[in-house]
C-alpha cells in the first residue's frame, strides 16, 4: 500500500539512464529505433505491394496466355475444318464459304497473334484473304470495307489493319505491300483506278495508311525499289510507283494532323524523285504527277511538332530522314517549275524546303562527296534550285520572302564552330558553314535580284549617326539577329558579284549600284571592319556566327580594295582606306623605321581627317596585329615593307652562327656546275628542308665546264649570280613550268605536269627560291601575273583577273557578253587547256559540259565558269606546290600583309623607274672622288638626261642584280651594301665607287 512516504522503485520519464546525460542517450536510441522500425515497415509494405502487382501480372499473363492458346486451338480447328470442307465445295460455293469464315478467323487471329509463334497461321489467313479479294461481287471480303452498314464496314477495316500490322510486325514488308495493292485492286476499278465508291474507297486506303505503319515501312525500303543501295529493275519501279500513288490517295483523305505527318513521311523516303518519274511514265491517268504530290503539303510548315521531330530523326541508309526530305523537296521543286504548278504550290513547297533545311543535323553537313548523303546535299545546294527559288520569290509578291531565303542560304549550319587560323585564310578557304556553295552564291549574286534588296537594307546602317551605332545594330557579341543575317548575306553576295562581274557592267550608269551609294558604302564597310576588329581583336573569342560575319565583311572589304586598285571607280576613296592611328602604333614599336612626316607620306586630305576624327581610341598593338592579318591595306604599303624588312633583320640577328659574316667559312658550300645549274640548284634547295637551313647564308661555289672549281669567295655576289641564272632558266617559258601572258607576266603552265614528271617538286623548289629572295631582300627579274599571285595569297580570282593571263580571251568574253543571241555562237560548257607539245585538250566546265550548249539564259554562268577555269582551277595544283615551298622560308602571315600587286613589287620591284635624285642624295664617294669631280658630274648628267628607261634598267641590273629599283628607295637600302663601277666612255677610264646607304 502506498502511504506517501515509502517511494519504492522510481521510474524515470527520460528513459533508463536515470540522469540528464543518460536520459539524453536513451532518447536518441529510442528515436533511432523508431526510425528503423518505420523504415522496415515501409520496405515491407512496398515489397508486399510489388509482390501483389507481380502476382497479379503473372496471373493475368497466364490467363491471357491460356486464353490465347485456347483461341489458337479454336483457330487451328477451324482452319482444319475449312480445309476439309472447301476441298469438297465447287468454286462459287467455296468463295462464299471462305467469305463467311473469314470474320470468325480474323476475330480470334487478331487477338492471339504473336510474330514468334503464329507465322504459319498468318500465312493461312493471308492466303484465304487473297483468294477472297480476287472474287467479284458479294464473295469479296474486302468489299465489306465499302458496306453501307457501319458495323460491318468498321469490322472489316479493323481486320484489314490488323492483318497488315501483323505482316509488318513479322518483317514481311513485301507481303504487306502486296496485300495493300490487293486491297486497292478490290476497291478501285481496273485499269483506270477509279474508286468503286467515291468516298469509301479512298477512306479504306486512308484507314490502312493511318492505322498501320505501312507507309513508314515502305519508305524505309524506298518503296521496295532497292534504292539507294542498288539500281532497281523495271518491275520494282512499276510496283513502287503503284504504292506511291496509292499512299498519296490515302493521305488526301486524312485529317490535318495525319495529313501533315503522313505527307512528310511519304516525301522523306530515299530518292522519291526516281519513284515519281516511274509513276509519271505509266499511262494511267490516275497517277499523281509532281504538282499533285507537292499539293499534299499543308500550309504553313509547323513551328515544332513532336511526331515530326521523332520521325525525321530516323536514319535511312546512313542518312537521316530530314536530309532525304529536304533533298527530295529540292528536286521536286525544280520538277514542279518545269512541269507546271501554281504559284501557291511553289510557295508552299519553298516554305517547307526552308523549314526542312533549317533543321538538318550537323552530321549531314559533314558527309563526304561519295557518302550516302552526297545526293541529298547536291540536291539542296544545286545552282538550279537557287535560280528557281529566286524566280518563285519574284513571282509571289504577296509574301515577304527575304527572311526565309536568307535563313535558307545564310543561316548557321548546325555545329558550326570557329575555325582555327587567321580570319583571312578562313574567308578564302570555302569552309564557311554559314554560306552556300560558290556556284550557288554566283547564281544568287549574278542572276537574282537579292542584292538590290539587301543594299537598301544595308544603306539604312550606312546612314546611322556613327559606325559604332551601326555595329551595335548587328547584335554583338553573338550577332544572332535578322540584321546580322541580312548583312552577312549582303557581304557574301557582293563579294561573289565582284568576282563574277565585269567592270563595265558593275560600275556603269545602268548598274543597280549607284555611284553615290558606292561612295558612302565603301568607307562605311572599311570603318565597320575596323570597328569589328577593334571590339574583338582576338578572333578566337568569337562565336560561330560572329566569326562568319567577320569573315564575310573582311573578305568584302579586301575585294573592294583590290577592285579599286585595278579600276579606280571612285578616285576620292583613296584616303579612306588608310588608318593613320595604326601608323602611329608602328612608329612607337621597336621594329619598323618610319618617316616622321606621317600626313605627307600618307597623302591624306580633308576626307582622311574626317575619317580620323571618327576613329578615336582605336590604336593598339593588338589591333595592329589583327589589321596586318586581315585588312593590311589600312596601313601604307611602304610601312608594311619596312615592317617586313625589320622583322627579317630581327630574325637574321638571332642567327649569328649562320648569318654573321664570320660564319661563311664554316657553312657548307653548294657546288653548282654551270652546265647543270638547274639540276644542282634543285638538289641544293631540296636538301634544305628546315626553316633554319633555308634562312642561313647560301654559300655558292661554281664549277666550270672542265670540272675545276672557279676562283673567288662568295661574299654574296656569287649567290646573287646563282639566283639570277636560276630564275632565267626555271621561269623561262621554254622550260615548261611557266608561260608568259600578253602583259609579259608569268603564270603556271597548265601542261607542266605532262612536260615534267617531277613538276610538283620543281614548283616547290621555285617557291623556296622566291621565299629565299624575299628573305634576303633581293629583287628578282621575273614578274608574275596578278592571278597567280592571288592564288599564292590564297585568294580566289574573278573575271577581272583574267586579263593578267589572257587579255585576248577577256576581250572576246566582253564581245560575247554583248552578243544579242548567244545560241548562234555554237559554244558549249567546255574549254581548251594547253598541254605539252603545243597541243590542247577539252575540259568540261561542268559535268557533261561538252554536250550542254551555251544559251542567252546561261551565258553569264558560262562566262563565270570559263574565267574560273582559266584563273583558278587550271593553276590550282601548281600554285599549291609553289606556296608550300614559299612557306618553308617565310610564314604566310608575312606575305599576306600584301595584296597581289604589292607582292609582285615585293618580289620583282616596281617597273615605274627609279628616282635619280634619291640615289644621288644617298651616295658615298670613295677613291678620291667627290660630288664636284668632273667625272661624277658627267655621270649624274648622263644618268638623269641621256639614258632611257631601258639603259637605266641595265644600270640597276649591274648594281643590284635587278633592273628595277630597291623597294623603299636608296634611303632604305642601308642593309644592302652594293658596289657600282662605271666607266666613262666619253672622257676617260675612271672608276666611281658608289655605296648605297
Amino acid at each position: 500500500m502506498f502511504d506517501g512516504l515509502n517511494s519504492g522503485p522510481k521510474v524515470s520519464l527520460g528513459g533508463r539512464g536515470h540522469g540528464r546525460s543518460g536520459g539524453a542517450d536513451s532518447r536518441s536510441d529510442f528515436l533511432r529505433r523508431q526510425a528503423r522500425d518505420r523504415e522496415e515497415r515501409e520496405r515491407k509494405r512496398v515489397r508486399e505491394k510489388a509482390a501483389t502487382k507481380i502476382q497479379t501480372a503473372v496471373r493475368c499473363w497466364r490467363c491471357w496466355r491460356a486464353a490465347r492458346n485456347a483461341q489458337r486451338a479454336v483457330f487451328d480447328k477451324r482452319i482444319a475444318d475449312i480445309a476439309k470442307v472447301e476441298a469438297l465445295l465447287p468454286g462459287d460455293k467455296r468463295a462464299v464459304f471462305i467469305f463467311n469464315a473469314l470474320p470468325h478467323l480474323f476475330k480470334s487471329f487478331v487477338f492471339f497473334f504473336s510474330p514468334s509463334q503464329d507465322l504459319q497461321r498468318l500465312a493461312s489467313v493471308l492466303e484465304m484473304l487473297r483468294f477472297s479479294a480476287g472474287q467479284t461481287g458479294a464473295a469479296n471480303y474486302v468489299l465489306l470495307a465499302l458496306s453501307d452498314e457501319d458495323s460491318r464496314r468498321e469490322s472489316c477495316l479493323t481486320h484489314l489493319r490488323g492483318l497488315v500490322a501483323a505482316l509488318l510486325a513479322s518483317g514481311q514488308v513485301r507481303e504487306a505491300a502486296e496485300l495493300f495493292l490487293a486491297i486497292r485492286d478490290a476497291t478501285f476499278t481496273q485499269p483506270q483506278l477509279e474508286p468503286v465508291h467515291p468516298s469509301r474507297s479512298p477512306a479504306t486506303i486512308a484507314s490502312i495508311v493511318k492505322g498501320t505503319r505501312v507507309l513508314v515501312a515502305l519508305t524505309r525500303e524506298a518503296f521496295l525499289t532497292g534504292l539507294p543501295v542498288r539500281e532497281p529493275v523495271e518491275e520494282s519501279m512499276v510496283k513502287a510507283a503503284d504504292l506511291f500513288t496509292l499512299c498519296c490517295a490515302g493521305i488526301q483523305q486524312c485529317d490535318s494532323h495525319w495529313h501533315q505527318l503522313l505527307t512528310v513521311t511519304l516525301l522523306s523516303a530515299p530518292l522519291v524523285d526516281k519513284v515519281l518519274i516511274a509513276s509519271e511514265s505509266r499511262a494511267n491517268a490516275h497517277r499523281i504527277p509532281f504538282p499533285g504530290v507537292l499539293s499534299l503539303l499543308p500550309e504553313p510548315p509547323p513551328e515544332e511538332l513532336a511526331d515530326l521531330t521523332t520521325l525525321l530523326s530516323e536514319e535511312l541508309h546512313g542518312v537521316v530522314r530530314q536530309a532525304w526530305f529536304a533533298g527530295n523537296l529540292a528536286t521536286l521543286l525544280q520538277k514542279l517549275v518545269s512541269s507546271g504548278g501554281t504559284t501557291a504550290s511553289r510557295s508552299v513547297t519553298t516554305a517547307w524546303l526552308c523549314w526542312a533545311k533549317a533543321r538538318l543535323p550537323v552530321e549531314f553537313w559533314q558527309v563526304s562527296a561519295m557518302g550516302p548523303g552526297a545526293a541529298a546535299l547536291a540536291q539542296i545546294e544545286s545552282p538550279g534550285l537557287a535560280k528557281i527559288i529566286v524566280e518563285i520569290i519574284d513571282a509571289d509578291t504577296a509574301r515577304e520572302w527575304l527572311p526565309s531565303i536568307l535563313s535558307f542560304y545564310f543561316s548557321a549550319r548546325p555545329g558550326a564552330s570557329t575555325p582555327s587560323g587567321s580570319a583571312l585564310a578562313a574567308c578564302s578557304s570555302r569552309g564557311d558553314k554559314f554560306a552556300p556553295r560558290d556556284q550557288v552564291l554566283q547564281e544568287l549574286a549574278l542572276v537574282s535580284g537579292l542584292l538590290p534588296k539587301l543594299l537598301a537594307f544595308v544603306l539604312v546602317l550606312v546612314r546611322c549617326p556613327s559606325v559604332s551605332q551601326a555595329f551595335g545594330r548587328l547584335g554583338p557579341p553573338e550577332f544572332d539577329n535578322s540584321t546580322a543575317t541580312a548583312f552577312h548575306s549582303f557581304c557574301l553576295l557582293f563579294s561573289a558579284m565582284l568576282r563574277g562581274s565585269f567592270d563595265a557592267d558593275l560600275f556603269s550608269s545602268s548598274s543597280w549600284l549607284r555611284p553615290e551609294d558606292l561612295e558612302s558604302l565603301v568607307p562605311f564597310l572599311n570603318n565597320l571592319a575596323l570597328q569589328f576588329m577593334n571590339e574583338f581583336p582576338d578572333q578566337r573569342s568569337l562565336g560561330p556566327r560572329a566569326y562568319a560575319l567577320r569573315c564575310s565583311l573582311v573578305s568584302l572589304v579586301r575585294s573592294l580594295y583590290d577592285r579599286h586598285r585595278q579600276y579606280a571607280f571612285l578616285p576620292r576613296l583613296g584616303a579612306w582606306w588608310l588608318v593613320p592611328e595604326l601608323r602611329q602604333v608602328l612608329q612607337d614599336g621597336p621594329l619598323a623605321e618610319l618617316s616622321a612626316d606621317i600626313s605627307g607620306a600618307l597623302g591624306l586630305g580633308e576626307e582622311a581627317s574626317a575619317a580620323t576624327a571618327s576613329r578615336q581610341g582605336l590604336a593598339s598593338r593588338e589591333l595592329l596585329e589583327t589589321v596586318l592579318a586581315e585588312t593590311p591595306h589600312m596601313i601604307p604599303f611602304e610601312d608594311r615593307v619596312a615592317l617586313l624588312h625589320a622583322m627579317i633583320f630581327s630574325d637574321q640577328e638571332t642567327r649569328p652562327d649562320t648569318r654573321a659574316p664570320w660564319a661563311r667559312g664554316s657553312l657548307p658550300r653548294h657546288r653548282i656546275r654551270r652546265d647543270y645549274l638547274m639540276e644542282d640548284g634543285f638538289a641544293a634547295f631540296d636538301a634544305l628542308e628546315s626553316e633554319a637551313d633555308l634562312r642561313s647564308l647560301f654559300v655558292v661555289e661554281f664549277v666550270a665546264s672542265d670540272g675545276s672549281t672557279e676562283s673567288g669567295i662568295d661574299g654574296g655576289g656569287l649567290f646573287k649570280e646563282f639566283m639570277i641564272y636560276i630564275c632565267r632558266s626555271a621561269f623561262n617559258p621554254e622550260y615548261g613550268l611557266f608561260c608568259s601572258s600578253s602583259e609579259h607576266t608569268l603564270y603556271p603552265f597548265p601542261g607542266a605536269f605532262q612536260m615534267h614528271s617531277n613538276a610538283t617538286k620543281l614548283f616547290r623548289f621555285l617557291g623556296k627560291v622566291v621565299g629565299k629572295a624575299i628573305y634576303e631582300i633581293m629583287l628578282l627579274e621575273p614578274q608574275f601575273s596578278r592571278a597567280f599571285l592571288n592564288k599564292v595569297l590564297g585568294r580566289q580570282n574573278g573575271v577581272e583577273d583574267l586579263p593578267s593571263i589572257d587579255r585576248e580571251l577577256y576581250e572576246g568574253m566582253l564581245r560575247m557578253k554583248e552578243h544579242s543571241n548567244a545560241d548562234e555562237l555554237g559554244l558549249h560548257f567546255s574549254t581548251s587547256v594547253a598541254t605539252a607539245g603545243g597541243e590542247s585538250q577539252e575540259v568540261d566546265l561542268i559535268p557533261g559540259g561538252h554536250s550542254i550548249p551555251v544559251t542567252q539564259d546561261n551565258l553569264a554562268t558560262y562566262l563565270h565558269l570559263l574565267a574560273d577555269q582559266k584563273t583558278n582551277k587550271q593553276m590550282e595544283e601548281q600554285s599549291a606546290a609553289f606556296l608550300k615551298g614559299l612557306q618553308c622560308v617565310l610564314p604566310l602571315s608575312w606575305i599576306r600583309m600584301f595584296d597581289s600587286r604589292e607582292l609582285g613589287i615585293l618580289i620583282s620591284g616596281s617597273s615605274a623607274g627609279f628616282n635619280v635624285s634619291d640615289l644621288r642624295a644617298h651616295t658615298v664617294y670613295a677613291g678620291g672622288f667627290s660630288e664636284r669631280s668632273p667625272v661624277v658630274a658627267w655621270f649624274w648628267e648622263l644618268l638623269e638626261k641621256d639614258l632611257d628607261a631601258e639603259d637605266k634598267g641595265r644600270f640597276l641590273m649591274f648594281a643590284t642584280s635587278c633592273s628595277r629599283p630597291p623597294l623603299l628607295g636608296s634611303s632604305r637600302s642601308s642593309r644592302t651594301r652594293l658596289r657600282r663601277s662605271w666607266s666613262s666612255l666619253a672622257c676617260h677610264s675612271l672608276c666611281c665607287l658608289i655605296y648605297l646607304r
